[in-house]
């Protein structure tokens, strides 16, 4: 009998498999979330009980689950939520979206949503206000900060101050 936990979590994998099938993601990332979900779907013990047990060490040893997607599996177990795919099929609050970036905390997350109204990533004004923007709400004391390319993805890192300097802003 299948577990229904194992049907959700399936679920959550093929969501993933689709969303990326449509960003024309590689063919492999794709395969193997679908190749996840149908050993989800064939296994006697639920997914659930097998976190509990075993962690990722037990989910990695199940066929066709690697360390990325294990650590999915544990995530969504522990949690009920998958940031990635929250972040992918656009369903976490503007401030849970902020806090997937390192370096963003929940406190700078809520000032970036309500004092820049940005609420994805992109929106996050790259104009002068940047200026004024970053100065106000990241802490000068701050040793790097996270340089996100025009997607939001992280590229790197950078000093506030060659930041700043860079922009033409005061630090």
């Amino acid at each position: 009998m299948r577990s229904p936990s194992n049907e959700l979590l399936a679920d959550k994998l093929r969501e993933m498999a689709d969303i990326l099938e449509v960003q024309h993601e590689d063919g492999y990332r794709v395969a193997a979330y679908r190749r996840a979900a149908r050993t989800l779907l064939e296994l006697e013990t639920p997914i659930d009980e097998i976190v509990r047990n075993e962690g990722l060490k037990g989910v990695v040893e199940l066929p066709g689950i690697g360390r990325g997607i294990g650590t999915a599996i544990v995530e969504i177990v522990t949690t009920g939520r998958w940031n990635q795919l929250d972040r992918l099929s656009g369903t976490l609050e503007p401030e849970q979206l902020f806090q997937t970036v390192p370096g963003i905390g929940p406190q700078l997350a809520a000032r970036i949503h309500n004092e820049l109204n940005a609420d994805t990533l992109p929106r996050v004004p790259i104009e002068a206000t940047l200026k004024e923007a970053l100065a106000e709400l990241i802490d000068k004391r701050a040793e790097r900060i996270v340089v996100l390319d025009a997607d939001g993805a992280p590229v790197g890192t950078v000093s506030f101050t060659t930041l700043m300097c860079a922009l033409g802003a005061e630090s």
